[in-house]
């Protein structure tokens, strides 16, 4: 691995911690536990624009660095109690997310805002599907309802459709200069 990636991988590591520590905040609730962050979508990001596999071991790396005691996860969580926890799966859930957003470049989903914003979707209701169904092995429906699907719904649309934004205004600034 060349010097430029070993400074992409650790680059987009440190962008993922920074957008973990920003909570999106839906609706105010006071028996609301998960936190939202634009970590999720600095991965989908990261998934999208990098190249193979530098996405994959950005996302690890970042993973590993937060099973090793460091404070990278949300609120400067760490550890596996935390990826155990009700926000763990929706880090796991970047692995996939992030690997689905290469197979849609490779297949050409990259060249219209239109393809980019359902990409975006993709991804971001694969790390919702993953936290959901961790949360509902948790706590049961009752909460997994309530937690995720009446409250993060919104959240992730607004986040998909931000994430597409900063993906195509990125792309067309590297068009014009390169």
């Amino acid at each position: 691995m060349s010097a430029k990636y070993i400074l992409l991988v650790l680059v987009g590591v440190l962008i993922l911690v920074l957008g973990y520590q920003f909570p999106i905040e839906p609706l105010p609730r006071a028996d609301y536990r998960i936190s939202i962050s634009a970590g999720v979508g600095v991965g989908l990001i990261i998934g999208f624009l990098y190249p193979r596999p530098l996405e994959w071991w950005t996302i690890s790396i970042f993973i590993l660095l937060g099973l090793l005691n460091l404070p990278v996860f949300s609120g400067m969580n760490f550890g596996l109690e935390y990826l155990k926890g009700e926000q763990g799966a929706y880090v796991w859930g970047l692995l996939p997310a992030t690997f689905a957003m290469r197979l849609l470049v490779q297949n050409g989903w990259d060249r219209s805002f239109l393809h980019i914003l359902v990409s975006m979707f993709i991804g971001v209701t694969m790390v919702f599907l993953c936290g959901s169904f961790w949360v509902y092995a948790i706590h049961g429906l009752d909460r997994a309802f309530s937690w995720t699907i009446l409250i993060q719904v919104p959240t992730y649309f607004i986040l998909g459709t931000g994430c597409a934004l900063c993906v195509f205004v990125a792309k067309k600034l590297v068009s014009v200069r390169g």
